[in-house]
């Protein structure tokens, strides 16, 4: 306690060989200039050279230049260009509940340098949810992104009607959802059709190779049906 009211003071120095770590607590703030963190608490090791955060958000870009954010219970320095977190919410929204984010269990957020300059980040995350604000509406086992974050779902359109129900239609990215590079002669959508009164159904919708695709599978709940003319089936 001596020694260290004495070096807050500056009546006492210590050589920088002697420190071992280094403990942090209250708006921690890190920055290399290509990433910003903030955390509650943190805890740098500098022999190991690896830092342990609580509560911490990290910003960075994407190689488009758009924001990408994570915020983490735990966040793990591993290196200068590598991060994991536990309890991870990524996005490309500053706000704290963004529109559109993925939840993981356990992520990790890995910087490289391009060829020709600049940084790329690939985040990998494990046990992966879809959200839009707080609600979950997709799962993965895993999910990775290189380069940008863009969102794998495409659109979502929904109504309610007494003759079908609930009619929610969904159009998703498959090249995202995959974490793969899209075929440059690519224009695909894999889409999903719920009518919660007479079934699900998913297909493909778009172009592969210039050829034309549509297709689409239903599974029939068997529930009686109307047709235009309102006769029932």
């Amino acid at each position: 306690k001596g020694t260290l009211a004495a070096l807050r003071e500056g009546t006492a120095e210590t050589r920088a060989d002697t420190v071992l770590g280094i403990y942090l607590e209250g708006d921690v703030f890190v920055t290399d200039f290509k990433y910003v963190i903030r955390a509650r608490r943190a805890y740098y090791d500098f022999a190991l050279n690896r830092a342990s955060m609580v509560d911490g958000v990290m910003r960075t870009q994407d190689r488009r230049g758009m924001p990408l954010v994570a915020r983490a219970k735990e966040l793990r320095q591993y290196s200068q260009r590598q991060f994991e977190g536990e309890q991870v919410k990524v996005s490309m929204s500053e706000f704290f509940e963004p529109q559109l984010s993925i939840g993981a269990d356990r992520a990790t957020i890995t910087q490289t340098e391009e060829p020709g300059g600049g940084t790329v980040s690939t985040v990998t995350a494990h046990d992966v949810t879809f959200n839009a604000g707080s609600v979950p509406f997709f799962w993965l086992p895993e999910f990775e992104s290189s380069g940008d974050m863009t969102p794998p779902l495409r659109g979502v359109k929904a109504s309610y009607s007494g003759k079908t129900g609930a009619q929610i239609n969904t159009k998703w990215n498959p090249w995202a959802l995959l974490g793969i590079a899209k075929p440059p002669e690519a224009d695909i959508d894999l889409v999903e059709e719920a009518l919660t009164n007479y079934g699900v159904g998913g297909g493909v919708n778009g172009t592969l190779y210039g050829a034309r695709m549509d297709a689409l599978g239903i599974y029939d709940f068997r529930n009686q049906e109307q047709t235009s003319a309102g006769q029932e089936v």
